[in-house]
């Protein structure tokens, strides 16, 4: 059986209408993509060798490999020992998106880390007069979102694609398994947070401070307890 996929869109004129669908339909491909839809073309392929299972596990250590590597990028996960981060790794995915696309946006709720495998993206701030600030462009390696993950905190930016752009994206649920098995990881990434927080604060201090919504200062301890309450965790007895 297959499904047809009627995709609808109006234009106010039909100038450069080739363009304009061209880019539609990209943005429905990626989105698709991301949603773990492939489309069926109108290919043939012919295989003649079957993977052995010596060769499967091979191309898996590899692809796990690259993975642990890109996800050493990462600043926050730095707290991560080896045996935490191969937990880490089997549980992570990776996304596409097309020029223009959203990631994330300002406001909105969010418990995901995005760290960049290439392309890149960049990040706008609303000010206080509603006016759109461009205050960031990251790159290969770079991250962003690592506050929502740690704390369920609104996204603080929007990020928009500049170029096809592949992500992986660790989640909240990722995260937890290692958070409940080790009760000093939340000191180790609420320190490491922490650190990220006043490196950004600093950096924005640089691009017009006084256009830029103020951001909630949070002390050491009490960013380390909205971690544990995010992840649902006790108190550290002293």
């Amino acid at each position: 059986y297959s499904i047809t996929y009627d995709l609808k869109f109006w234009l106010h004129n039909y100038d450069r209408y080739p363009e304009k669908r061209d880019k539609v339909m990209t943005n429905a491909w990626y989105a698709l993509q991301r949603a773990g839809i492939n489309l069926p073309l109108p290919v043939r392929e012919v295989y003649h060798h079957e993977e052995g299972a010596s060769e499967q596990a091979l191309r898996r250590r590899e692809h796990l490999a690259r993975m642990t590597t890109d996800l050493r990028t990462a600043e926050i996960l730095d707290v991560l020992n080896d045996m935490e981060l191969a937990v880490l790794v089997e549980r992570v995915h990776a996304r596409l998106y097309g020029v223009g696309d959203l990631l994330v946006r300002q406001g909105d709720p969010g418990e995901t880390l995005f760290i960049l495998r290439s392309g890149r993206v960049r990040v706008d701030v609303r000010n206080k007069n509603s006016a759109t600030i461009t205050v960031n462009r990251l790159g290969p390696g770079e991250c962003f979102g690592e506050m929502a993950l740690m704390t369920g905190e609104p996204r603080g930016a929007s990020v928009i694609a500049e170029e096809d752009t592949e992500v992986l994206v660790v989640s909240k649920d990722d995260l937890a398994p290692l958070l409940r098995n080790n009760a000093k990881l939340p000191e180790r990434l609420g320190e490491m947070l922490n650190l990220r927080r006043e490196m950004n604060r600093l950096a924005l201090e640089r691009q017009q401070a006084d256009e830029l919504p103020n951001d909630e200062t949070i002390s050491y301890p009490k960013l380390v307890d909205r971690i544990r309450q995010f992840f649902g965790l006790g108190r550290e007895e002293s």
